[in-house]
């Protein structure tokens, strides 16, 4: 949802990957209807693993508690 509003919000201005440690099987079709209410479409989304490429060429790195479950790496900003 947040990398979605960030999407949507930066415009094209920014890079928002999104992935998770352990992701779900198919998205939470409450999640799906809440967004659309706000005219952000996440229907064809789908969840995915986070890739150490994608930590590796990212300057934030943000974390949902589960911080410890990501590699680090010297020079990105983690924020949990």
């Amino acid at each position: 949802m947040a990398a979605s509003c960030m999407r949507t919000l930066g415009q094209g201005r920014v890079e928002v990957p999104s992935a998770g440690s352990l992701p779900a099987e198919s998205l939470n079709p409450v999640v799906v209807e809440a967004m659309a209410e706000v005219w952000i479409g996440i229907a064809s989304a789908s969840p995915k693993v986070l890739a150490d490429a994608e930590v590796r060429r990212s300057d934030v790195v943000i974390t949902m508690g589960c911080g410890d479950a990501f590699p680090f790496y010297l020079g990105r900003r983690y924020l949990d």
